[in-house]
Order: structure tokens, then sequence, then C-alpha cells
């Protein structure tokens, strides 16, 4: 994996990735219909923890991320999980299910970093990806204000169909693909957020309450790909 930018803990409070949140709640819970209970996880990218420590209520559960600082809050936010420095080191086929959640759109090539996900999946093993969709209602609402471009570590904006081709590629399946929903009110001007986010989020917070990513394509500010080994 390309070493993204190596976030300190105020660029994690910048981005609001500092802490557990209500979307790490909806991604733990799609995680579950996607393998069964005590099966093998890894979270690949795993910044501060959060959601590994999620994924460990379910699952054997590891961590993996090239970053120090990530990796010194992880020991802290999830000590019960294992943290690996450098995914080369980990056997290949050792999962049930590698989650990558805002991760991919920091690597520069990211095919290598897909492929990496294929190889630590067992045969019939199953992924879940999660990046900024430029053909997505967010963007195409907010244009240049879009929340995608305040980084300047994203520096892979793929479209689906790029996205569907790395994938494919690096030997996986796509099997659906989804969308989070609009959430990052506002979303027009002179409107109070508390206004807005009935309006634009009533469907992000249905899909979240079902705990299933069942939102069309493109309805959102990213894309939730889901894939398996062949």
């Amino acid at each position: 994996m390309a070493n993204p930018k190596s976030y300190s803990a105020e660029d994690y409070i910048s981005n609001e990735q500092h802490g557990d949140r209500i979307a790490l709640w909806f991604y733990e819970r799609v995680a579950k219909r996607l393998i069964s209970p005590g099966s093998r996880a890894l979270d690949y990218g795993a910044g501060t923890g959060f959601f590994a420590k999620r994924l460990s209520r379910h699952f054997d559960t590891d961590a993996f991320d090239p970053s120090q600082n990530a990796r010194d809050l992880i020991s802290v936010n999830a000590p019960d999980v294992r943290v690996w420095k450098e995914s080369a080191s980990i056997p290949a086929d050792s999962y049930d299910l590698v989650t990558s959640l805002h991760v991919l759109e920091h690597i520069e090539r990211p095919l290598s970093a897909i492929a990496e996900i294929t190889r630590l999946l067992r045969p019939g093993g199953r992924t879940m990806c999660v990046v900024p969709d430029p053909e997505g209602w967010g963007h195409r609402i907010k244009q240049e204000e879009w929340f995608a471009f305040s980084d300047p570590t994203h520096v892979s904006l793929l479209t689906m169909e790029e996205w569907q081709n790395l994938f494919e590629r690096s030997g996986l399946r796509i099997d659906r693909v989804s969308t989070d929903g609009l959430w990052d009110v506002p979303y027009v001007p002179r409107i109070p957020r508390f206004l807005q986010m009935p309006t634009f989020g009533g469907l992000a917070g249905v899909q979240v309450l079902a705990g299933r990513a069942f939102l069309p394509v493109h309805w959102g500010e990213c894309l939730v790909l889901f894939a398996s080994k062949q």
C-alpha cells in the first residue's frame, strides 16, 4: 500500500474522524450481514481504530494502517485488536471480510491496494469499500464546495466505472454498489441546516436505521462497493 499522508490527531479532528460516529454504527451493521459471527475480518487503513473496535464485537478482527500516528490511536481506542504495520507481512488468504472506509481515495495508485485486499481475502471472501462519488448528487449539488475537494490528500476521486474496473482487474467480482445518502448539509444557501437535514438526509437516515445499504447508486456523497474474491 502506497503510504497516504500520515494524519496527526489534529487532522483526524478537522476531518471529523477522531471519534466514534453514527456512520460507523451503520457500516458495522452492514458488515454483520456479509459474513458469519466469529469470522475473520480486517479493517484496511483503520485510522483511529473505532471501526475495527466495532467489528471486533462480532468477528476475529485485525487492523492495518501504515501510519504510526494511526497505529498509536488504534492501540488506545481498540486495544484488543491486533494491529499490522505492513500489509505484506500478513499471510495471504487470511480473512473472510476486508473493510476499507475512506482509504482508497488517498492513494495515488489504488490498484496496488485493491490487489493487496484481494490477496488477503480467502477464496469467497468479501470486501466493503467506501469512496467519494464524483458522479453522486452530493457533488452535483455542491460543485466546487463538495466535501471530497476539501481534503488535499484525496488524490483518487474516480468514477464508479473506474473503481469497478480496478476491482475486476484485481480479481474481485463486484456484487453490488450502493451509496451512503446525502448527509453534508447545508445544500441550499440561507436555509438553516436543521431544516435541510430531514429533506436531504431523510433517505440516508432510513438506510442507517435499517442497517442496510439499499439506496440507488449516485443518490448520495459516496460509493459503497461490495465485492468478493473468485
